[in-house]
């Protein structure tokens, strides 16, 4: 064989070696503290086993599915694709953010009807920090006082009072501009 296909072919195996090893390493929740659900392989069983990710820290052993994780470590390795160890995060403004059809106007907002928003689903009750470890800085309408006030949300299972930033929530239950009214 001529040097450049031995050299093509070693390169080859070597990339394929890598990619496998990222299976023997060991599972890391990481020093976060979000609750992720994740797989990861577990050589001496030679199975994908699910864990809960804390969303920071990770090796590449970690993958978004069972599948994606068969695919690179099981039985019959095919390669697969590389994973990314980017943790993918929902987006907290469209999850969180009721949806409107608003006129918006300098300092006030005039709220259209919207059959799909509730005063009373986002605007009310207390905020619900949720289960989950994470320490995400958030806002919430308290109805009583009428004004919007800091929590700070664990990343999941909170309720629907639950803003990204002051502005949002009192756009949403105060239909004033935070600072403005």
């Amino acid at each position: 064989m001529g040097l450049r296909l031995q050299l093509g072919l070693l390169l080859a195996l070597l990339g394929a070696a890598a990619a496998s090893e990222r299976c023997f390493l060991p599972k890391v929740v990481g020093r976060c503290r979000a609750a992720f659900p994740r797989w990861w392989y577990d050589p001496a069983t030679q199975t994908c086993q699910k864990f809960t990710y804390g969303g920071c820290g990770a090796n590449t052993n970690n993958f978004l599915s069972e599948g994606a994780c068969q695919q690179a470590c099981g039985p019959a390795e095919t390669g697969g694709e590389e994973e990314t160890n980017e943790i993918p995060l929902p987006s907290w403004t469209e999850a969180q953010r009721p949806p409107t059809n608003a006129m918006e106007k300098p300092g006030r907002r005039i709220q259209q009807p919207n059959a799909s928003f509730s005063y009373q689903e986002y605007c009310t009750g207390k905020f619900v920090t949720g289960p989950c470890r994470a320490a995400f800085p958030r806002w919430w309408f308290d109805s009583e006082k009428q004004t919007c006030r800091k929590f700070i949300y664990g990343g999941c299972r909170g309720s629907k009072n639950n803003f990204l930033n002051k502005d949002d929530c009192m756009r949403q239950c105060s239909g004033e501009e935070a600072g403005l009214g």
